[in-house]
Protein backbone atom coordinates (compact mmCIF):
# COMPACT_ATOMS: atom_id res chain seq x y z
CA UNK A 1 0.00 0.00 0.00
CA UNK A 2 1.39 3.69 -1.20
CA UNK A 3 2.52 5.78 2.18
CA UNK A 4 0.57 9.05 2.20
CA UNK A 5 2.19 12.18 2.55
CA UNK A 6 0.50 13.49 5.90
CA UNK A 7 -0.30 16.94 6.05
CA UNK A 8 -0.85 18.77 9.88
CA UNK A 9 -2.51 21.99 10.52
CA UNK A 10 -0.01 24.38 11.62
CA UNK A 11 -2.54 27.66 11.77
CA UNK A 12 -5.88 29.05 10.93
CA UNK A 13 -5.87 32.78 9.25
CA UNK A 14 -8.89 34.83 8.09
CA UNK A 15 -7.92 35.63 4.73
CA UNK A 16 -8.71 36.54 0.97
CA UNK A 17 -7.85 33.67 -2.20
CA UNK A 18 -5.08 36.03 -3.28
CA UNK A 19 -3.33 36.36 -0.05
CA UNK A 20 -3.24 32.61 0.27
CA UNK A 21 -2.45 32.04 -3.61
CA UNK A 22 0.84 34.30 -2.83
CA UNK A 23 1.87 32.99 0.02
CA UNK A 24 1.12 28.78 -1.04
CA UNK A 25 2.70 29.84 -4.59
CA UNK A 26 5.35 31.53 -3.46
CA UNK A 27 6.85 29.14 -0.83
CA UNK A 28 5.75 25.90 -3.04
CA UNK A 29 5.45 25.80 -6.63
CA UNK A 30 7.43 29.09 -7.53
CA UNK A 31 11.35 29.24 -8.21
CA UNK A 32 12.98 30.32 -5.09
CA UNK A 33 15.78 32.58 -6.57
CA UNK A 34 18.18 31.81 -3.87
CA UNK A 35 18.19 28.01 -5.44
CA UNK A 36 17.69 25.95 -8.44
CA UNK A 37 16.02 22.65 -6.02
CA UNK A 38 12.71 22.22 -5.81
CA UNK A 39 10.66 21.73 -2.69
CA UNK A 40 10.47 17.61 -3.30
CA UNK A 41 7.40 16.97 -1.04
CA UNK A 42 4.80 18.83 -2.96
CA UNK A 43 1.85 19.83 -2.77
CA UNK A 44 3.81 21.28 0.67
CA UNK A 45 0.79 24.16 1.36
CA UNK A 46 -2.63 23.20 1.50
CA UNK A 47 -5.11 25.20 2.26
CA UNK A 48 -8.48 24.73 3.03
CA UNK A 49 -11.46 27.33 3.35
CA UNK A 50 -13.90 26.43 5.79
CA UNK A 51 -16.54 28.61 8.20
CA UNK A 52 -14.71 32.01 7.10
CA UNK A 53 -11.53 30.44 7.78
CA UNK A 54 -8.18 29.38 6.03
CA UNK A 55 -6.54 26.48 7.57
CA UNK A 56 -2.87 26.00 6.61
CA UNK A 57 -1.99 22.23 6.20
CA UNK A 58 1.98 22.25 5.93
CA UNK A 59 3.68 18.65 4.91
CA UNK A 60 6.54 18.62 7.73
CA UNK A 61 8.86 16.73 6.05
CA UNK A 62 8.74 19.91 3.34
CA UNK A 63 9.23 22.18 6.35
CA UNK A 64 12.61 19.88 7.49
CA UNK A 65 13.81 19.78 3.86
CA UNK A 66 13.86 23.61 3.08
CA UNK A 67 15.52 24.44 6.73
CA UNK A 68 18.40 21.57 6.33
CA UNK A 69 18.57 23.26 2.68
CA UNK A 70 19.03 26.71 4.29
CA UNK A 71 21.37 25.53 7.12
CA UNK A 72 23.49 23.79 4.50
CA UNK A 73 24.00 26.73 2.27
CA UNK A 74 24.41 29.08 5.12
CA UNK A 75 27.39 27.43 6.19
CA UNK A 76 28.76 26.96 2.90
CA UNK A 77 28.23 30.81 1.86
CA UNK A 78 29.53 32.85 4.67
CA UNK A 79 27.90 35.54 1.87
CA UNK A 80 24.24 33.85 1.99
CA UNK A 81 22.49 35.61 4.83
CA UNK A 82 23.69 38.73 3.90
CA UNK A 83 22.14 37.83 0.09
CA UNK A 84 18.84 37.08 1.77
CA UNK A 85 19.01 40.39 4.11
CA UNK A 86 19.40 42.65 0.80
CA UNK A 87 17.32 40.67 -1.46
CA UNK A 88 14.14 41.16 1.36
CA UNK A 89 14.54 44.89 1.41
CA UNK A 90 14.66 44.78 -2.50
CA UNK A 91 11.75 43.14 -2.62
CA UNK A 92 10.26 44.87 0.39
CA UNK A 93 10.50 48.12 -2.04
CA UNK A 94 7.59 48.50 -3.49
CA UNK A 95 5.00 46.61 -1.35
CA UNK A 96 6.11 47.64 2.26
CA UNK A 97 4.78 51.49 2.03
CA UNK A 98 1.67 50.26 0.87
CA UNK A 99 1.15 47.48 3.13
CA UNK A 100 2.14 49.57 6.13
CA UNK A 101 -0.21 52.09 5.58
CA UNK A 102 -2.73 49.83 4.09
CA UNK A 103 -3.33 51.81 0.77
CA UNK A 104 -6.86 51.31 -1.33
CA UNK A 105 -5.06 50.46 -4.69
CA UNK A 106 -6.35 50.75 -8.17
CA UNK A 107 -6.64 47.90 -10.32
CA UNK A 108 -2.91 48.33 -12.21
CA UNK A 109 -1.18 48.97 -9.01
CA UNK A 110 -3.02 46.27 -7.33
CA UNK A 111 -2.01 43.61 -9.78
CA UNK A 112 1.36 44.49 -9.71
CA UNK A 113 1.07 44.42 -5.33
CA UNK A 114 0.21 40.84 -6.00
CA UNK A 115 2.88 40.36 -8.34
CA UNK A 116 5.01 41.41 -5.76
CA UNK A 117 4.21 40.59 -3.37
CA UNK A 118 4.07 36.95 -4.77
CA UNK A 119 7.59 37.37 -5.72
CA UNK A 120 9.04 38.24 -2.50
CA UNK A 121 7.31 35.15 -0.83
CA UNK A 122 10.44 32.81 -1.57
CA UNK A 123 12.90 35.43 -0.08
CA UNK A 124 10.65 36.17 2.99
CA UNK A 125 10.17 32.35 3.88
CA UNK A 126 13.75 31.83 3.80
CA UNK A 127 14.26 34.93 6.12
CA UNK A 128 11.20 33.89 8.31
CA UNK A 129 13.10 30.05 8.53
CA UNK A 130 16.20 31.32 9.79
CA UNK A 131 14.48 33.21 12.63
CA UNK A 132 12.26 30.53 13.60
CA UNK A 133 14.96 27.35 14.07
CA UNK A 134 16.20 26.73 17.41
CA UNK A 135 19.76 27.98 18.20
CA UNK A 136 21.05 24.95 18.97
CA UNK A 137 20.29 23.86 14.88
CA UNK A 138 21.40 26.87 13.88
CA UNK A 139 25.17 25.89 14.61
CA UNK A 140 26.52 29.75 15.71
CA UNK A 141 25.20 31.36 12.82
CA UNK A 142 24.84 35.24 13.51
CA UNK A 143 21.06 36.59 13.23
CA UNK A 144 20.97 39.69 14.58
CA UNK A 145 21.19 41.49 11.20
CA UNK A 146 18.42 39.25 8.97
CA UNK A 147 16.43 39.69 12.66
CA UNK A 148 16.28 42.99 11.92
CA UNK A 149 14.90 42.83 8.63
CA UNK A 150 12.60 40.39 9.95
CA UNK A 151 11.04 43.02 11.85
CA UNK A 152 9.91 44.79 8.66
CA UNK A 153 8.13 42.38 7.98
CA UNK A 154 6.01 41.87 11.05
CA UNK A 155 2.52 42.99 9.75
CA UNK A 156 3.04 42.49 5.81
CA UNK A 157 0.34 39.23 5.79
CA UNK A 158 -2.06 40.84 7.52
CA UNK A 159 -1.22 44.14 6.01
CA UNK A 160 -1.32 43.13 2.69
CA UNK A 161 -4.34 40.96 2.70
CA UNK A 162 -6.21 44.19 4.24
CA UNK A 163 -4.63 46.10 0.88
CA UNK A 164 -5.84 43.14 -1.10
CA UNK A 165 -9.62 43.38 0.19
CA UNK A 166 -10.07 46.98 0.56
CA UNK A 167 -8.86 47.52 -2.81
CA UNK A 168 -11.03 44.78 -4.46
CA UNK A 169 -14.02 46.08 -3.02
CA UNK A 170 -13.67 49.57 -4.25
CA UNK A 171 -12.56 48.07 -7.61
CA UNK A 172 -15.63 45.95 -7.60
CA UNK A 173 -18.16 47.43 -5.74
CA UNK A 174 -21.18 45.03 -7.01
CA UNK A 175 -19.18 41.92 -5.26
CA UNK A 176 -18.54 43.53 -2.13
CA UNK A 177 -17.10 41.18 0.71
CA UNK A 178 -17.14 38.49 -2.03
CA UNK A 179 -14.46 40.07 -4.45
CA UNK A 180 -11.96 38.50 -1.93
CA UNK A 181 -13.08 35.16 -3.13
CA UNK A 182 -11.35 36.29 -6.82
CA UNK A 183 -8.27 34.32 -8.10
CA UNK A 184 -5.51 36.55 -9.08
CA UNK A 185 -5.56 35.24 -12.20
CA UNK A 186 -9.47 36.58 -12.75
CA UNK A 187 -7.98 40.20 -11.13
CA UNK A 188 -5.44 39.82 -13.87
CA UNK A 189 -7.47 38.71 -16.64
CA UNK A 190 -10.82 40.79 -15.63
CA UNK A 191 -12.69 37.49 -16.49
CA UNK A 192 -15.09 37.36 -13.12
CA UNK A 193 -16.95 34.18 -12.07
CA UNK A 194 -20.78 34.16 -11.30
CA UNK A 195 -22.63 34.89 -8.47
CA UNK A 196 -22.76 31.17 -7.68
CA UNK A 197 -19.18 30.13 -8.60
CA UNK A 198 -18.50 32.67 -6.03
CA UNK A 199 -20.78 31.87 -3.36
CA UNK A 200 -19.20 28.29 -4.09
CA UNK A 201 -15.93 29.22 -2.95
CA UNK A 202 -17.39 31.42 0.35
CA UNK A 203 -18.61 28.12 1.35
CA UNK A 204 -15.64 25.97 1.57
CA UNK A 205 -12.57 25.30 -0.80
CA UNK A 206 -9.15 23.75 -1.09
CA UNK A 207 -5.83 25.11 -2.61
CA UNK A 208 -2.66 23.20 -3.60
CA UNK A 209 -0.20 22.50 -6.46
CA UNK A 210 -1.24 25.58 -7.72
CA UNK A 211 -4.94 24.44 -8.04
CA UNK A 212 -8.32 25.86 -6.80
CA UNK A 213 -11.20 22.72 -5.64
CA UNK A 214 -14.34 23.84 -5.23
CA UNK A 215 -17.21 22.14 -3.51
CA UNK A 216 -15.30 19.34 -2.99
CA UNK A 217 -14.80 17.03 0.46
CA UNK A 218 -11.52 16.52 2.56
CA UNK A 219 -11.73 12.62 1.41
CA UNK A 220 -12.02 13.34 -2.02
CA UNK A 221 -8.78 16.09 -2.05
CA UNK A 222 -7.00 13.20 0.15
CA UNK A 223 -7.31 11.14 -2.71
CA UNK A 224 -7.14 13.66 -5.89
CA UNK A 225 -3.66 14.77 -4.60
CA UNK A 226 -2.16 11.50 -2.85
CA UNK A 227 -2.32 12.94 0.84
CA UNK A 228 -3.84 12.60 4.51
CA UNK A 229 -4.69 15.01 6.80
CA UNK A 230 -3.58 14.58 9.97
CA UNK A 231 -6.22 15.26 12.90
CA UNK A 232 -4.96 17.68 15.06
CA UNK A 233 -6.18 17.82 18.79
CA UNK A 234 -4.27 21.42 19.66
CA UNK A 235 -6.58 24.46 20.15
CA UNK A 236 -7.65 25.88 16.34
CA UNK A 237 -5.60 28.97 16.92
CA UNK A 238 -2.69 27.67 18.53
CA UNK A 239 0.38 28.38 16.68
CA UNK A 240 3.86 25.86 16.19
CA UNK A 241 5.55 27.04 13.71
CA UNK A 242 2.78 28.76 12.31
CA UNK A 243 2.53 32.89 12.01
CA UNK A 244 6.41 32.93 10.55
CA UNK A 245 5.50 36.34 9.08
CA UNK A 246 3.62 38.08 11.79
CA UNK A 247 2.57 38.92 15.46
CA UNK A 248 -1.03 38.83 17.26
CA UNK A 249 -4.35 37.50 15.99
CA UNK A 250 -5.64 37.60 12.50
CA UNK A 251 -8.04 40.39 11.44
CA UNK A 252 -11.08 39.64 10.41
CA UNK A 253 -13.46 41.20 8.44
CA UNK A 254 -17.32 41.49 7.67
CA UNK A 255 -19.59 39.77 5.28
CA UNK A 256 -21.48 41.78 3.42
CA UNK A 257 -24.47 40.57 1.39
CA UNK A 258 -24.55 40.23 -2.41
CA UNK A 259 -26.37 42.98 -3.82
CA UNK A 260 -28.37 40.78 -6.40
CA UNK A 261 -30.09 43.54 -8.80
CA UNK A 262 -26.41 44.77 -9.63
CA UNK A 263 -25.07 41.06 -10.16
CA UNK A 264 -25.56 38.99 -13.01
CA UNK A 265 -24.87 35.29 -13.45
Amino acid sequence: MKNLQQYEKLFSRDFSLPSVEAWVRGESTNAKGWTTQKQPFLPYIITERLDDTVRFYYNLQGVAWIQNLLLEFARKDKNFLSKIEKTVLEKLQFIRPIYEKEKVLDLGNLKRFLKELEDGYPWFEAMWWFCQMDKENLGGLKLNKIQKVRALTDTLCNASDTVIRKSLSEIYPNLGYFSSLLTTQEIYSGKIPTKKELTKRDKSYFFGNNQLFVDKSKSSIEKALGVTFKINTFDDNAILIGSIAQKGKARGFVKKSWDTNKLTN
